[in-house]
């Protein structure tokens, strides 16, 4: 099993690499009529430079490494890969565009679900009524704060990863890591004098940290 999640972790880094140019011009393209986006990114994104491409290359191998060395169950290990590649990307991409794409979200709801069917099978109706109820919560949220400061609380994007993270975690999992993203994110905005800052990757890395942290205390 140790062969077939070496060979996961380092088919995941290519792809990753690859849809974190493609994907973001994709969507850009696709959006190109939504003025909002236009004014945060007019110019397609480009290439990622080689600095970054170092950096994330570093990382994906120590989080991959230390994932693949864990004394859990395989199903776990081939999970935790899928996902921690899915919240990478879909860092990578929010930072550059200001957009995480529901295909990012929907790999994370259907690698959550299919993991449950191997855990805790009898479990997947609850989780899946968790992600409705989260959703329209957050939706009707945003509605309302939107009504009544003209400000967007979270980006239709962080929504739709929080309800896709409810296929396999509990209520109590996703308020610590919406509550970890939300304090990394204040103090990226007080550090750099920002008034609006990229909400997904404070919270792709507040989800895995929190999902990785549950195997580190246990």
């Amino acid at each position: 099993m140790s062969l077939i999640e070496l060979l996961c972790a380092l088919v995941a880094l290519p792809l990753v690499l690859h849809f974190g140019v493609t994907m973001p011009r994709r969507l850009v393209a696709e959006i190109h009529l939504d003025h909002r986006i236009l004014r945060q990114e007019a110019k397609l994104p480009k290439a990622l430079s080689i600095p970054t491409i170092f950096g994330i290359t570093a990382l994906w191998l120590l989080t991959a490494a230390w994932i693949i060395q864990q004394d859990v169950s395989p199903h776990w290990r081939l999970f935790t890969l899928g996902l921690a590649a899915c919240l990478l990307l879909g860092a990578i991409i929010d930072a550059r565009t200001g957009l995480l794409p529901f295909q990012v979200s929907a790999w994370v709801g259907l690698g959550g679900l299919l993991y449950q069917s191997q855990v805790a099978p009898l479990l997947i109706g609850q989780h899946i009524f968790t992600g409705i109820c989260i959703y329209v919560v957050l939706t009707l949220t945003n509605r309302l704060v939107m009504w009544w400061s003209q400000q967007q609380m979270l980006g239709g994007g962080d929504v739709m990863l929080l309800s896709a993270v409810a296929s396999f975690l509990s209520i109590e999992g996703i308020a610590w890591s919406l509550m970890l993203a939300t304090l990394t994110g204040f103090i990226e905005g007080r550090l750099y004098k920002r008034s609006i800052i990229r909400f997904g990757p404070h919270l792709s890395l507040a989800i895995l940290s929190y999902w990785l942290s549950r195997v580190m205390l246990t």
